[in-house]
């Protein structure tokens, strides 16, 4: 319980800035994280996302991207121009260096029929059935070993508070975000200005926003159990908006067209066109920030800010606060309980869904 390993970085910088109730320090967090993005954006991402629109498949015409500044700036300058020439020949030279491209005697080596298709998923199927055993039989051993009836009652009682505050944030930002998403996603030229800021967003630290809804609660004596709910989502929640604005670009041009065409609009367009064709990314989205949820649940319901400190009912709370008080033994059966949660809900609803997904609405 007394110890605090920190590893150099912002992450450690806003832990310590929250302890000590440090305004300033945040807002210097707050703009190293601001100039850091800034940079992975227009250095790294903006090219890649130019670099990939020559991979795109279209029958229509697309609209014409717009290249990335640095990308020109590479193309255009003498000096790099021939950075990326002696770039070009070792990338080269060590691709096709000849101990990396030996000649293979297929016929000597090639697998038997039999073998490949028989043996081999036998021999992978009995060491996963084994595995999966023998984890089920540790857990559950550590478990009924180790755990009262009744404190593995509140554990689950525990465990399904916070299941029920996931499923109805990850409802609620799905009645938020796609809408939204649809929007930005039918309109390439908004979503080129529009995405940095989303991307912003999305790496901005959530836990900076703890200290503000921790003196909001205390301030005008809120109810923290409904209060913490929204921090559980508000760095997951655009995992939505992403993969909305992506299954939107993605939608083909040709059937955009002939939706247009046809004057198809309205409650008759979306039900028809757009939920079908961008229904598989926003499951996957919607799943992605569901995980990220249940992970953010260990920060987002114990709330600090100097001497401020609130706490909610839930599985999270409990994982956080046996860590604080250094009970190794509560740390591992919260987290077990939390897996258990994650793969019963996966198992009965997600996956279900992500299958009818995939064989309903997947363009072929």
């Amino acid at each position: 319980p007394n110890q605090n390993i920190t590893l150099p970085g912002v992450g450690s910088y806003i832990a310590m800035a929250i302890l000590k109730a440090d305004k300033h320090a945040i807002i210097y967090a707050i703009l190293t994280m601001l100039v850091v993005i800034l940079l992975y954006d227009q250095l790294l991402f903006r090219p890649l996302a130019g670099w990939v629109q020559k991979f795109k498949f279209e029958t229509v015409e697309d609209v014409t991207f717009e290249q990335s500044w640095v990308v020109k700036l590479f193309q255009r300058t003498a000096f790099f121009k021939r950075i990326g020439y002696l770039f070009r020949i070792l990338s080269d030279f060590l691709i096709n260096f000849p101990l990396f491209n030996r000649k293979t005697d297929y016929h000597k080596n090639v697998v038997p029929d039999t073998y490949r298709r028989v043996i081999t998923p036998i021999i992978y199927n009995v060491l996963l059935f084994s595995i999966i055993v023998s984890a089920l039989v540790t857990t559950l051993y550590f478990i009924f070993t180790t755990l009262s009836f009744l404190e593995l009652k509140h554990l689950l009682f525990l465990g399904s508070c916070t299941g029920a505050r996931v499923l109805i944030l990850i409802a609620i930002s799905s009645l938020i975000w796609l809408p939204v998403g649809v929007w930005i996603g039918s309109r390439p030229h908004v979503s080129s200005v529009i995405q940095p800021i989303i991307q912003f967003l999305a790496a901005f630290p959530a836990n900076l926003a703890f200290p503000v809804v921790a003196m909001l609660v205390v301030n005008h004596h809120l109810n923290f159990e409904i209060w913490a709910s929204p921090l559980m989502v508000l760095g997951t929640q655009w995992y939505i908006l992403f993969n909305v604005i992506a299954g939107t670009s993605a939608l083909p041009k040709d059937l955009k067209q002939a939706v247009a065409t046809f004057q198809v609009n309205g409650f008759l367009k979306w039900r028809k066109f757009i939920l079908p064709g961008i229904f598989p990314y926003f499951l996957t989205g919607a799943i992605t920030a569901a995980g990220g949820a249940w992970n953010a649940s260990i920060v987002a319901e114990v709330v600090s800010w100097g001497s401020i400190n609130l706490h909610a009912t839930g599985l999270g709370a409990y994982i956080t606060d046996a860590t604080s008080q250094g009970q190794f033994i509560h740390v591992v059966l919260g987290t077990i309980i939390m897996c258990l949660f994650v793969l019963l809900i996966n198992r009965v609803f997600w996956r279900p869904l992500y299958n009818f997904a995939a064989k309903r609405y997947t363009l072929q």
